[in-house]
């Protein structure tokens, strides 16, 4: 199969709404759920929202070529920033797994092992493996930056290597950090999935909100939450709030006296990495009303709320600021002259 560059469903004017004809048809849309990540991507841009949640609702199965299995890929691109994240956090994971099992802390040179080895293999699957992720996106490691250019260039790299190192350091090197841990009972301290997730009363929304880390360091002291960050931390106060309200509506923690948030800004420097705020009950029920507003905000642009089906394409409308498209997965489908030449020349071999 071969197919233009680009794509004949999406070589359009810049802003033109992206069409909905050659997708996959179905009857139902995706489960609908909430996220902080989700409504800052509604707040930056409705069309990469319409293409993130929608769009690419089932475009593995889609044709080859369609907007559905265009955006279904480039909803899977990563970057290398994104990738160190998660090294770090799985790292900071296995830091309070051991400690709470009454092991050692983990050395700063089996961590760095264990990440190095996630990175590089993420590194070579995005730079040689183009058509084994178009076959298999949910599968292969794909980066924005190899996709879109020609890989990382050495600043970023040594941003990368730097906030990795720096991270795994303070994990394993600031005791305090693990203060609480050490004090708690092991069924006090707390390791959720990444994609854990509880139903908000009353409607059961579903809400995807894993906080890093849940400890009570004695069983008279308040539950603290812990948001690890590797990068700047943004949002920081939303984040937590809604990290409260899914320890005490998700997993019935108690929160009558409030919760105590924790901020771990890992790269940053030693008098600035660790912020502690208290989120009173009254914090946690304003948090519980927002996310119930952010909720009625995302079906507002649904046509069927029960089926979750979007409205036409062209509610959606794109970002105006040229700075949020730079970084934006989906660029490549608003603007055709930013299409990924190294999508154009494989869409055809990836095609069963």
């Amino acid at each position: 199969m071969s197919v233009p560059p680009p794509p004949s469903d999406v070589a359009r004017s810049p802003g033109d709404p992206a069409p909905v004809a050659q997708r996959h048809a179905s009857a139902r849309g995706p489960q609908f759920s909430w996220s902080e990540s989700r409504a800052r991507l509604l707040r930056r841009c409705r069309r990469a929202y319409y293409l993130s949640y929608y769009a690419a609702h089932e475009g593995w199965r889609a044709p080859a070529g369609t907007t559905s299995w265009l955006a279904y890929r480039l909803k899977k691109l990563t970057t290398l920033p994104a990738l160190v994240g998660v090294a770090v956090h799985r790292a900071a994971s296995t830091c309070a797994r051991t400690l709470a099992a009454g092991g050692p802390l983990p050395s700063y040179r089996a961590l760095r092992a264990t990440a190095a080895a996630e990175l590089n293999g993420g590194w070579r699957q995005a730079r040689d493996g183009i058509t084994a992720f178009l076959r298999r996106p949910a599968a292969v490691c794909m980066l924005d930056e190899f996709l879109y250019g020609h890989g990382p260039d050495a600043q970023a790299l040594d941003r990368a290597r730097a906030v990795l190192d720096g991270s795994l350091r303070a994990l394993t090197t600031v005791d305090a950090l693990w203060d609480g841990v050490r004090r708690a009972a092991p069924e006090d301290v707390i390791v959720l999935d990444p994609f854990w997730h509880f139903e908000l009363p009353p409607d059961g929304t579903t809400v995807f909100a894993a906080p890093d880390l849940l400890v009570r360091p004695a069983r008279d002291a308040r539950w603290e939450v812990t948001d690890f960050k590797s990068g700047r931390p943004d949002h920081v106060i939303d984040q937590l709030l809604t990290y409260a309200v899914a320890a005490r509506e998700g997993l019935g923690l108690d929160a009558d006296d409030g919760m105590v948030g924790r901020v771990v800004a890992l790269s940053g420097s030693p008098g600035e990495r660790e912020t502690t705020v208290l989120l009173t009950t009254d914090d946690l029920e304003a948090a519980s009303a927002r996310i119930r507003d952010g909720v009625g905000a995302m079906h507002a642009l649904l046509r069927d709320v029960r089926r979750n089906l979007p409205l036409a394409a062209d509610a959606f409308a794109p970002a105006t600021n040229p700075a949020t498209c730079r970084t934006c997965a989906f660029r490549g489908l608003c603007h055709p002259d930013d299409f990924p030449s190294r999508l154009t020349g494989a869409v055809g071999s990836a095609a069963p």
